[in-house]
């Protein structure tokens, strides 16, 4: 969305961005993902380590106890660009409830669904979309297993 209206961003911008982006999530919450999001549409290449950044504010940044299990789960978004239709395939091996997120550009969750199946092919109807950039996750049991990101571009 703001490639298509606003394709330079300032170096205003980019420094409030990154004073939200390179905070600790812990303490920052919700606008250190939002501002990092905001940052990846005009600098894609971007990376951040969490547990360093957490570490030099004081927070201890660590995995908890407990270990979730490796799993590998196999999904196809397409078209990408999608115009007025968008198609998931996906296939999990392991039983657990899945549940698929749609977050916009600016972090506003667009669909959550709950998947059923262990393999299966969704369509969603993109008109009631804006053009732009938008993130998924794929979640089981409530643990992200999969991320990615498609485009809507009428």
């Amino acid at each position: 969305m703001i490639r298509n209206t606003q394709p330079r961003i300032g170096k205003p911008q980019k420094g409030v961005w990154g004073v939200f982006a390179n905070q600790c999530p812990i303490s920052g919450g919700t606008a250190v993902f939002k501002a990092r999001a905001m940052l990846y549409l005009v600098l894609p290449n971007l990376k951040y380590d969490d547990r360093d950044i957490c570490n030099r504010v004081g927070i201890e940044y660590r995995k908890g106890e407990t270990t979730l299990p490796q799993i590998h789960p196999q999904i196809k978004v397409y078209p990408n660009p999608a115009d007025d239709k968008l198609t998931i395939d996906y296939r999990i091996d392991e039983d657990c409830n899945l549940t698929l997120e749609v977050y916009s550009a600016l972090g506003k969750q667009e669909i959550k669904i709950s998947l059923s199946a262990k393999s299966q092919t969704i369509t969603i109807p993109t008109s009631q979309y804006s053009q732009g950039i938008y993130l998924y996750r794929l979640l089981c049991n409530g643990n992200a297993i999969e991320t990615g990101k498609f485009n809507i571009n009428r």
